[in-house]
């Protein structure tokens, strides 16, 4: 095998009730033993909020607190946000007066600060301080208010450190008896539930249903309670601020990926308390333009962050990735604000752990975020003498440094993460369980709508799919594909590349799920990536594949070069044919295979056939060609690649060619169908039977892209030019014309 495949179901068992075998063995390995409470949850499951330690002494204070006024300190991010009106919403009425607090990220910063309390003690003469999501590390900050003749309550679910503040402190990770794994707003949902009643809490559960899935706590044990019963009211009766902000199907993923980031961008990209104030409010006018500016924010946040994963990239070039375990960076321009998520697709991308810093005058802030093979906090821990403050847990954190210290906790860093190991940052392919393309997979996919919500420690099940008998279609003129087989649908969007096109042995990793079209229900595996194992494609087939790179310019390659490569990253091998392939492997056997484009992202040496024109060769440390490129590809990989060579011994790139009477009869063909919609598998099938090849086929369209003479409008309308134009103004056709 070329690819580390993980089976994260490592034994079957046997039927669970009226459940299938895949069905209870997933279950079972996920240590869920009452089934019927995992897919049915009730508030009834959820454990009595007094066991949490601190929670009696934090009601005794509150219940005193009838005549105090009381602040609620929260943190700018969707967790601390929710936690906030949670807290707000339950002490409302309950106290002399309640006001909240949520810093602003770039002037005031994460947690408690003292220049923040003296400006809040001035303008709220608070009785009692309660902290949400945030204070557990804020030992100084406790005594300034204590000091002053104020009460303190932390809420907070981050891990503790050595010293803990002199205060009420409710953290289910101090003591970690009984369920530990909340989030803030589980935490201050919990104190709410003390302070009333299970029946009371029930309109704050969407609130806390969007915080446990956004900050990627598990999704099992009382998460799940929360989670699903939110989710539940929503669907029934949202609020007038969730409601505006959610669209119409309402999941995890719908939270994760498109609610959670808008209310996260107030923090991010302006100031939160915007945030609060929405939920807070009942007039649809404030709450509509609210929400406008949420969209806004989170429209720009999406820019900065691509800029800011852009510059990353940029700046890991041609670096040697046998010798960095750990990324840290940089950089002047960047906004405290979009580094976490920046830093969790850098994670994705190489499969190392990440910490990027903004700085502010001499002090550098910045959000780490790791991979499941490294504790970040265990690991921040162990250098923390460095750090102005950090916390955070296993997964992500928060560190601020003074600049000067950069390298040292740069290297620091490098140094723990590449002890663990070479392999530690190699692709891992984790799936659940392999699944045929014969027997019908509907009733498996109806049970696993069972695991909704999906998340942290609960994902969406994975199958692995061997392609043997997969053919795809391009549906239309898109970039989607699909193919039909006996056990399901399988569609891939934005997928119509080599990789998944090519009808080699690979492996499809796909997730299940149940479709209903026009009253047809049907089970359909969503693509989520492929991997080739074997290249079984012909050598026209693959001269298909090179066509691509035909669009650059003619240019000259450098003579042959011995070359050797060491180390398990940073090598590129490219070829174009069966017989380079075949060269590349006799040296450098089973490396991952990528078709046009990357096998995998993250710097592992690997293979490419045939590269495509927008190939990126500037990612890699050395382009290694074991076939010398009839076109420009070379000169590609020499503008981007500090290091590019042709080996010794390497034969030339052999590529068909295409005649003007085959071009004719392309053209004439598509001419008869202009204003039809492209439809690339019968115009193929059309166009074989009347003697064109399929690379005359694709290679002529090309040619007549590049001239604009045959073109498809944004509805896949094929549209034909009349102008009189030279077939030598196409790059392809220069490399293709027969002499």
């Amino acid at each position: 095998m070329r690819m580390n495949y993980v089976k994260r179901v490592k034994s079957e068992v046997e039927t669970v009730g009226k459940y299938s075998k895949e069905f209870s063995s997933l279950l079972a390995e996920r240590g869920i033993s009452d089934v019927e409470a995992f897919i049915n949850p009730s508030l009834d499951d959820m454990c009595d909020p007094f066991s949490l330690d601190g929670i009696s002494d934090a009601v005794n204070r509150i219940n005193e607190a009838k005549n105090d006024s009381v602040l609620i300190y929260g943190d700018y991010d969707c967790d601390g946000i929710c936690a906030t009106v949670i807290l707000y919403k339950i002490l409302y009425g309950r106290v002399k007066a309640v006001n909240y607090f949520i810093p602003d990220r770039n002037v005031d910063g994460y947690g408690l600060s003292v220049n923040s309390l003296e400006k809040l003690l001035k303008k709220y003469s608070p009785d009692l301080v309660i902290t949400v999501d945030c204070g557990i590390t804020s030992t100084d900050e406790v005594e300034f208010l204590k000091d002053r003749g104020v009460d303190v309550i932390v809420t907070d679910h981050h891990e503790p450190q050595n010293n803990l503040p002199d205060c009420i402190k409710i953290n289910p990770k101090i003591k970690r008896e009984g369920f530990s794994d909340y989030c803030g707003a589980g935490v201050a949902l919990k104190l709410a539930e003390a302070l009333s009643s299970r029946e009371d809490i029930k309109p704050l559960l969407e609130l806390a249903a969007i915080a446990t899935i956004a900050d990627i706590v598990p999704l099992c044990g009382e998460n799940r309670v929360i989670a699903s019963l939110g989710l539940d009211c929503i669907r029934k009766k949202p609020s007038k601020a969730i409601k505006r902000l959610i669209g119409k199907s309402v999941s995890s993923y719908e939270i994760m990926f498109k609610t959670a980031p808008k209310i996260n961008a107030a923090g991010r990209m302006d100031n939160a308390m915007k945030a609060v104030e929405m939920f807070l409010c009942d007039d649809d006018f404030i709450i509509d333009g609210i929400v406008k500016e949420l969209e806004f924010n989170n429209t720009q946040r999406q820019i900065k962050c691509e800029e800011a994963f852009r510059d990353s990239v940029k700046m890991l070039s041609g670096t040697n990735f046998d010798n960095l375990g750990f990324i840290v960076l940089y950089s002047e321009k960047w906004e405290a604000g979009i580094l976490g998520i920046a830093a969790s697709r850098l994670v994705e991308k190489y499969h190392r752990p990440c910490l990027l810093f903004s700085k502010k005058g001499d002090v550098l802030k910045g959000s780490a975020r790791s991979i499941s093979e490294i504790n970040l906090f265990e690991t921040l821990k162990g250098i923390s003498e460095h750090f102005l403050s950090f916390g955070g847990h296993a997964m992500a954190a928060g560190v601020s440094i003074s600049a000067d210290k950069f390298d040292t906790v740069k290297n620091l860093l490098n140094e723990k993460a590449l002890s663990y190991g070479a392999e530690t940052f190699f692709e891992r392919v984790y799936y659940d369980f392999e699944a045929d393309t014969v027997l019908p997979k509907l009733p498996l996919a109806r049970e696993l709508e069972l695991l909704e919500p999906t998340g942290y420690k609960n994902p969406k099940p994975l199958f692995l799919v061997p392609s043997g008998g997969i053919a795809f279609d391009r549906i239309g003129d898109s970039e989607h594909i699909k193919a039909n087989t006996k056990a399901f649908e399988m569609v891939g969007f934005f997928k119509h590349d080599r990789r998944f096109m090519a009808e080699c042995d690979s492996r499809f990793v796909v997730s299940l799920s149940r479709n209903i079209f026009q009253n047809n229900e049907t089970a359909q595996a969503l693509i989520k990536d492929v991997y080739v194992e074997n290249v079984t494609l012909s050598n026209d087939e693959l001269m298909t594949a090179a066509l691509g790179a035909l669009k650059l310019p003619p240019a000259e390659c450098d003579g042959a070069t011995d070359f050797k490569a060491e180390g398990s990253f940073g090598t590129l091998f490219v070829a174009f044919s069966k017989e380079g392939l075949s060269l590349i492997e006799n040296d450098y056997p089973a490396l991952p295979i990528g078709i046009c484009a990357q096998a995998v992202s993250n710097m592992q040496n690997q293979i490419v056939l045939c590269p495509d024109s927008d190939f990126d060769f500037s990612e890699f440390e050395r382009v290694v060609f074991y076939e010398k490129p009839i076109s420009g590809i070379y000169k590609k990989a020499k503008d981007e690649c500090a290091f590019v060579c042709i080996v010794s011994g390497a034969p030339e790139q052999k590529i068909n060619k295409i005649s003007r009477a085959s071009l004719e009869k392309l053209f004439i063909y598509f001419k008869g169908k202009k204003g039809l919609k492209y439809n690339e598998k019968k115009f193929k099938s059309e166009l074989n039977k009347a003697g064109l090849a399929d690379f005359e086929f694709f290679a002529g369209l090309q040619i007549f892209k590049e001239l604009l003479l045959i073109l498809t409008d944004d509805k896949g309308i094929i549209v034909i030019s009349d102008k009189k134009t030279s077939l030598d103004k196409s790059y392809t056709y220069q490399y293709l014309k027969e002499c």
